[in-house]
């Protein structure tokens, strides 16, 4: 039976090279000394060099492993039609090898007692990242790229149209932003205790309310923890009064009036999933069961790092790049919120003071600050405003847009009322009550 490796090499050797070559990986070829003549044969062709035993034979050399190229130089010649089909045969190979590989490992995990939703993630994440078909992108002449912006463009109009267009629950920064793009990477950036769930929250619920479906992956506290404030908010109660159970008749009689309501919303809300590829496994689920609009991960440093990273920073750009994946894969946005490094302390926040990695800045499209300035940063009718928001016990919060790929930056400033967990957009002229933009 022919070798299909040493075959496939043979013509690529014999060929000087084929465009076929760039469909090709390392990993396909299972014999070690198959996979040398391979990155060999691959390097001449990145490198635009010629390609023949020669050439072959000088890199091995240079690269210090033995191969003998006379092998392969002296095996067979076939049409291009052939090559195709010996191609299809090597990745077919690679498949099946891969597959079984990660069927044994998983059943490795199981019989040592480790984690089945791991276990479970890890099979899948494998799985579906064997990618074998000849489908790549490849380049677009203007033509292509114009008519599949004027897809967009039409799906953008109709759903405006329609009112299915993802929006916040904040008119002012709807005016900044347009609204949550599919695709997009959304960094909701702050220091602790200044409102990145509420406002997280809030955003679920007003896409919710809209008919659309939202997972909520929650890694910093419980379901249960959330659904306190989501009833809290909806009976205009105070949240620790709803934690500590200390109700009334009258409390009770408002938070049974809220549950039919809050239940009908399409949350789901995702506290098992620890890591990109178990957000993605749920995520996929939910969307089998019907559609999955938003994804919102609160938040970005609980994540834990998949594969092995010399440093903290290396980990955290690995699973940033991972959410924009995630968010191109799947369709939809992703809204990952971030804790804000030590330095962004009693300071406006800047892109640099995103915590650990630059590449969170590199890879969101969208990045969004919260920061409550103290009263000397003000000007005079926001420090009036500042005051009278305090002596309610609520907070004034700027929302700045720090970095917007497709948009302007700006900021807004934002009511913040920390008993209901609810940011609202101030009112035109400044009025300090709570009938702002909800």
């Amino acid at each position: 039976m022919i070798d299909i490796e040493k075959a496939v090499l043979a013509i690529l050797l014999k060929r000087g090279g084929d465009d076929c070559i760039s469909t090709l990986k390392s990993e396909y070829f299972q014999n070690p000394q198959n996979r040398r003549m391979f990155d060999a044969i691959y390097y001449l062709f990145t490198e635009n060099k010629p390609i023949d035993a020669v050439t072959v034979g000088q890199e091995i050399k240079n690269a210090t492993y033995t191969v003998s190229v006379s092998e392969y130089a002296d095996l067979m010649v076939c049409t291009k039609q052939e090559l195709d089909e010996l191609i299809k045969k090597l990745k077919e190979a690679y498949a099946k090898r891969t597959i079984v590989q990660a069927i044994k490992k998983t059943y490795d995990i199981l019989t040592k007692g480790g984690d089945v939703t791991e276990a479970r993630a890890g099979l899948i994440n494998t799985l579906e990242n064997i990618n074998i078909t000849d489908d790549t992108a490849k380049p677009k002449t203007m033509k292509q790229a114009l008519l599949k912006t004027m897809e967009w463009i039409e799906k953008q109009y109709i759903l405006q149209e329609e009112e299915k267009l993802l929006t916040t629950h904040l008119p002012d920064l709807n005016d900044m932003i347009g609204g949550l793009m599919p695709q997009d990477l959304i960094l909701i950036g702050a220091r602790p205790s200044v409102g990145k769930t509420s406002l997280a929250m809030d955003i679920a619920k007003h896409v919710a309310m809209k008919g659309h479906r939202v997972q909520f992956v929650t890694l910093e506290m419980s379901a249960e923890s959330l659904c306190i404030r989501y009833m809290a908010g909806a009976a205009e109660m105070d949240t620790q009064k709803v934690r500590t159970g200390k109700l009334s008749d009258e409390d009770w009689t408002k938070l049974g009036k809220v549950i039919k309501p809050l239940g009908e919303l399409q949350i789901i809300f995702d506290d098992v999933s620890k890591n990109v590829t178990e957000i993605k496994v749920a995520a996929k689920e939910i969307k089998a069961q019907g559609e999955l609009d938003l994804i919102i991960i609160d938040y970005i440093q609980l994540l834990h790092p998949e594969g092995r990273h010399d440093t903290r920073e290396q980990e955290v750009a690995s699973i940033s790049r991972s959410l924009k994946e995630l968010a191109k894969e799947l369709d939809v946005p992703v809204i990952a919120l971030a804790q804000l490094s030590r330095e962004a302390e009693g300071k406006r926040p800047v892109l640099g003071h995103l915590r650990e990695s630059g590449a969170q800045e590199q890879d969101a499209d969208l990045v969004m600050f919260l920061w409550e300035p103290p009263e000397d940063e003000l000007k005079s009718k926001w420090q009036a405003v500042r005051s009278a928001l305090n002596n309610k016990g609520n907070r004034l919060i700027e929302l700045i847009v720090a970095k917007q790929r497709n948009g302007m930056t700006g900021a807004t400033y934002l009511c913040y009322i920390p008993g209901r967990t609810m940011f609202m957009c101030m009112p035109k002229g400044g009025d300090t009550g709570e009938e702002g933009h909800k």
